[in-house]
């Protein structure tokens, strides 16, 4: 058995098939599995809060960030009487050597320092993080709050992905696929018309005659509802099919009567397994006949599944759809695609807001990290003077006196790399009079990643004139001798 003999077997054994019952109201169960299909397709898109904490989260470990760095650091951010212009980059001073790298950055941290300020961190007067008595535990601490800012940083990074993903580009997929469905075309309709909802409005049989169906759950709901003669009630007592035996009525007015037929319903959640199980049940209502050796598939009333619009023949047929080699059956139908895209987009909204959730439950625990560290800094328990020490140590932005003198060898490789300490970056790979001389890398780099706020402020790293431990940490740290810290 073929997936075409399976899948109209299906439709004959597991269907619940609607007989022509010849009176009234014929079409009612057909007309109702395809007003719940209209207003699922109607039910607007909704997307769940991703991202509640990030911003809040980040916005703090900025403040700590900049509160526990050195004094030098802060000097540099002038926040206690700003000028209107004073989070513009300095055009003076030792932050403009870092400027290239610096400068995209300068207004975020000169945010983050002044709300430090108007909170009162690392003073005695805060409410919360006071000022830590301790030296080596404030650049303990610093060290931890810059580690738990990277960290969060990416996380709140890969939520705001998340966020954009679902509350634009998926939400944008899922409500352009229920436009699709529910009024044909491309989703750019947002009501009926031709050739969109149906493909011409000239008579029944142009608007709904076998290979016109499918292109729109309003345009099937319509044609399933009118007829091609006389006026009839074959949706139900309370509507009265339109006679579109010369013309078909295809305008808003004609649809917001018909859809004003169809309940709305208790369940107005839209999920993509609930897309799922109303196609199921759309599936389910088909009925499957065998007419001159040829099966035809259709939804509503017909005693020789002609779908004519004739007084017995009002129903929608589909069978053009089934008898496609792709074999797909009912997703060959244009309005069930649109909707198996809706509900694409809906599970991926689904998806990210359960990711989502994991990583803001990473934010909660790095703040709480974060806040512990204060509270173990004010103590005094957060580190040693030892581990603090060498928490300081950590690679930096190059030394700007070595930049100044590889600058002054630039005239030639040769002249360049004399120094030893210097290398030539030719301009076009291989020139050895173009280029620029700079530091080797390595050479000459100071204590403190840029932005780290320890060393960064144009502080001279005096360790190298330091011949033991001890010496070391007299010059690095002010300890007083017999505390000893490696020099690296």
């Amino acid at each position: 058995m073929n997936n075409k003999q399976l899948a109209l077997t299906t439709l004959m054994l597991a269907t619940t098939a609607l007989r022509a019952y010849g009176g009234a109201g014929d079409n009612a169960p057909a007309h109702a599995v395809l007003c719940r299909l209209a207003r699922l397709a109607a039910t607007p898109v909704k997307t769940p809060t991703l991202n509640e904490e990030g911003s809040a989260t980040i916005a703090i470990l900025e403040e700590l960030n900049i509160s526990t760095s050195a004094p030098a650091w802060r000097s540099l951010f002038n926040v206690e009487s700003p000028a209107p212009s004073a989070d513009k980059f300095p055009e003076s001073g030792p932050a403009l050597k870092h400027k290239q790298d610096w400068q995209p950055k300068w207004k975020k941290w000169f945010e983050a320092a002044n709300r430090a300020r108007l909170a009162k961190h690392g003073t005695t007067e805060a409410p919360k993080y006071k000022a830590v008595p301790s030296e080596t535990q404030r650049i303990a601490l610093h060290a931890q709050i810059e580690q738990l800012l990277a960290t969060a940083s990416a996380i709140n990074d890969k939520l705001e992905e998340l966020k954009q993903d679902a509350e634009q580009t998926q939400k944008s997929k899922a409500e352009k696929a229920l436009a699709a469905a529910l009024y044909g075309g491309t989703g750019e309709q947002k009501k009926i018309g031709v050739p969109h909802t149906l493909k011409a409005n000239t008579n029944y049989g142009s608007s709904c005659g076998n290979s016109k169906s499918g292109l729109s759950i309003a345009g099937d709901l319509m044609c399933l509802c009118a007829a091609n003669a006389g006026s009839v009630t074959e949706c139900g007592h309370s509507y009265t099919s339109p006679n579109w035996s010369v013309s078909s009525t295809i305008n808003d007015a004609s649809w917001t009567t018909l859809l004003a037929t169809c309940p709305i319903g208790s369940d107005h959640k839209l999920t993509a397994s609930r897309i799922d199980a109303e196609i199921a049940h759309f599936t389910g209502a088909l009925t499957v006949t065998k007419a001159a050796d040829t099966n035809k598939i259709f939804i509503g009333k017909a005693d020789a599944a002609a779908c004519d619009g004739a007084s017995d023949q009002i129903c929608v047929e589909y069978t053009s759809q089934f008898t496609k080699n792709s074999k797909k059956g009912v997703d060959e139908i244009q309005w069930v695609q649109q909707l198996r895209n809706a509900a694409a987009a809906l599970q991926k909204i689904s998806n990210d807001a359960t990711t989502a959730e994991g990583l803001q439950a990473q934010l909660k625990a790095i703040k709480i990290n974060a806040e512990a560290a204060y509270t173990q800094a004010q103590s005094g328990a957060l580190a040693s003077e030892f581990k603090a020490a060498n928490q300081e140590n950590k690679p930096a932005a190059v030394n700007p006196q070595l930049t100044s003198s590889c600058e002054q060898h630039k005239s030639n490789k040769t002249t360049c790399e004399s120094t030893g300490k210097c290398e030539w970056k030719a301009k076009d790979g291989k020139s050895e009079t173009e280029g620029e001389c700079k530091p080797k890398e390595g050479e000459g780099q100071t204590n403190t990643a840029v932005g780290a706020g320890e060393g960064d402020a144009g502080d001279t790293d005096k360790r190298g004139d330091a011949k033991t431990p001890e010496e070391c940490a007299v010059v690095k740290f002010g300890m007083s001798k017999g505390k000893k810290a490696a020099c690296k």
